[in-house]
């Protein structure tokens, strides 16, 4: 179970970091793994606790390849799915998008701001 982040406007300025790549890659990756963290923390403290299982599931792995950071939140145990969606006995008890919600805005406004600071 996955969801992404789309920020609009990245793509047109891409051009213009040119000069300041370096930079603005390390603060974007800071920025990524800061709403990962925060994405993380605040899946734990939603997640429906029976035995702690899943909670202590819910686990971070990021990967850097030329592109930046990849951020990749979510548990490990094999019922999340159910958990989170619900099934035909039980109804879904989110935990993880609601902590992915939480956190979109913030991430896209960091980024935004990254953007802003570095062209003026």
């Amino acid at each position: 179970m996955a969801y992404e982040v789309e920020v609009d406007g990245l793509d047109r300025v891409r051009g213009r970091l040119g000069a300041i790549p370096g930079r603005v890659a390390r603060r974007a990756d800071e920025a990524t793994r800061k709403a990962a963290q925060d994405t993380v923390r605040i899946a734990r403290q939603r997640a429906p606790v029976d035995t702690g299982a899943l909670r202590s599931s819910i686990t971070l792995r990021t990967r850097r390849d030329q592109d930046g950071v990849e951020a990749r939140v979510g548990p490990t145990v094999n019922y999340a799915r159910e958990v989170e969606e619900g099934t035909s006995r039980r109804g879904p008890r989110p935990y993880l998008r609601p902590a992915f919600d939480a956190n979109r805005h913030r991430y896209s406004y960091a980024l935004q701001q990254i953007v802003q600071q570095e062209l003026r």
